[in-house]
């Protein structure tokens, strides 16, 4: 999908939306992200204001739990509902399966081999009647793109992440995620429904088989969705198959407080009074900041240009680029 806008809404500071800092005393923050395929720039190039009709209510929306240091929502699919980490961060879907081992040194990552990975529900087939299996090379009609990912390494562990596994006898799509701290997890591509608002659409995520020295066995979540763009993993997002098959808007919502939130799927910034700005990079949600406010009043960077930040929701942490004088 063509997209060169996002929309964020803010009367704090800029770092805080985006996980640099918890103001207290503050309200929840509104962080409505909108994805659109044209828009007239003013000559000017001052920030940009969405036109036309836009959607009056959420095809859905999720309460949003806190806790490890993240955001997440309770999201069934293929008829089991699972405690997803939500990530604007990342575009793939993954829970734990039945068959999923949780290894904690190189020895165990690499053999594949380890105690159950945690959870109270493990992704199973057999309950569900819409489960399909993705072969390997998937078929061009799925949209997955495994030609061009790149190659990764944790956990010992070195492989595409995107290619083809035969470990249950006939090759099917598997799938590496690796993360900066050294943690990640394997598994099998599959597809089945995703439930939500009374709508089904036939969705892609990973039925993780290990997981790599992660910590979610402290974490009130077990898997993880990602609502970036799919060119980052090759696979089409949960949320771009919902907008594809059933025509839902395609902008959603994140609104983030101290003790959870919510998470609304095709509405998003109406009553904020929605100002735009170009998307510099069509991966995560990057953005060029110029100037941020904390709590109205400039940090003393006004006379810097900042570099290109990405705004997500699974970070903790706001990490800076060297600044460079203008």
């Amino acid at each position: 999908m063509a997209s060169s806008r996002i929309a964020l809404v803010c009367t704090v500071a800029f770092a805080a939306i985006c996980g640099a800092m918890a103001v207290q005393q503050q309200p929840p923050l509104h962080m409505p992200l909108h994805r659109i395929s044209h828009i007239h720039e003013p000559p000017t190039g001052e920030a940009l204001r969405m036109l036309g009709r836009r959607p009056k209510r959420a095809a859905s929306s999720f309460p949003l739990g806190a806790g490890g240091g993240a955001y997440y929502a309770n999201m069934t699919l293929g008829f089991q509902t699972f405690p997803l980490f939500v990530d604007t961060g990342s575009s793939l879907c993954a829970v734990p399966s039945m068959e999923c081992v949780a290894c904690t040194t190189n020895e165990e990552c690499v053999a594949h081999k380890g105690g159950a990975c945690p959870g109270q529900v493990h992704y199973a087939p057999s309950k569900s009647t819409t489960h399909h299996s993705i072969s390997c090379p998937p078929a061009s009609s799925t949209g997955i793109s495994c030609s061009s990912t790149s190659t990764l390494s944790c956990g010992g562990i070195t492989a595409p992440s995107c290619g083809c596994s035969s470990a249950s006898g006939e090759p099917r799509a598997s799938v590496l995620q690796c993360y900066a701290d050294g943690t990640g997890w394997e598994g099998r591509l599959v597809e089945d429904e995703w439930h939500v608002a009374g709508m089904s659409p036939k969705v892609f995520f990973v039925e993780k088989m290990l997981n790599i020295k992660d910590g979610e066995s402290t974490t009130p979540y077990t898997g993880i969705v990602g609502l970036a763009y799919g060119s980052l993993s090759g696979v089409p997002p949960l949320f771009t198959r919902l907008v594809e098959q059933y025509g839902v808007p395609d902008v959603f919502e994140m609104c983030l407080g101290p003790t959870g939130g919510s998470l609304k799927l095709g509405t998003g910034g109406d009553e904020h009074g929605v100002v735009y700005t170009p998307i510099t990079q069509k991966s995560y949600y990057v953005v060029e900041m110029k100037d941020f406010l904390v709590r109205r009043t400039r940090p003393g960077y006004c006379e810097w240009r900042l570099m290109a930040r990405a705004c997500m929701s699974g970070e903790w942490h706001q990490r800076w680029s060297p600044l460079v004088s203008v």
